[in-house]
C-alpha cells in the first residue's frame, strides 16, 4: 500500500516536473505575484532549478534495454519512477502497447 501511494506521489511530482518544463509554458501568463505585508509584490525567488534530464528514463527502448541488462525499478531514480508510472497509465489508458512497462509496474505492484 505504502508503495502505492509513493507511485501517486511520485506520478503527481513528474506531471509537475514536466509541466513545468516545457518552453515558454509562461510566456502569456497574466497574473500578478502575491503580496501582503512581508512580500511586497516581488515574486519570491525560490532556490535551486528544475533538471528535466532527471525524468528520462530513455523511453521504451530505455526500458526494453534496462530490462535485458536486468535493472530493478527501484534503480531509477524517483523522478524516473514516477514517469515511467505515468507513461504506463497514459499508454494503457489510450490502448496502446505497455509490454515494455509491464515488468517494473509488476515489481512495483509486488
Amino acid at each position: 500500500m505504502k508503495m502505492k501511494i509513493k507511485a501517486i506521489s511520485l506520478c503527481v511530482l513528474c506531471l509537475a516536473g514536466l509541466l513545468s518544463c516545457k518552453e515558454n509554458s509562461l510566456r502569456d501568463y497574466k497574473g500578478k505575484p502575491y503580496s501582503d505585508v512581508v512580500h511586497k509584490g516581488d515574486p519570491q525567488s525560490i532556490p535551486g532549478k528544475l533538471q528535466c534530464e532527471y525524468y528520462d528514463f530513455g523511453g521504451e527502448g530505455g526500458l526494453v534495454k534496462s530490462r535485458q541488462k536486468s535493472v530493478s525499478f527501484k534503480k531509477f531514480n524517483p523522478e524516473q519512477q514516477g514517469n515511467i508510472v505515468q507513461s504506463y497509465y497514459l499508454r494503457k489508458r489510450g490502448n496502446q502497447d505497455v509490454s515494455a512497462w509491464e515488468p517494473f509496474i509488476d515489481e512495483l505492484k509486488a
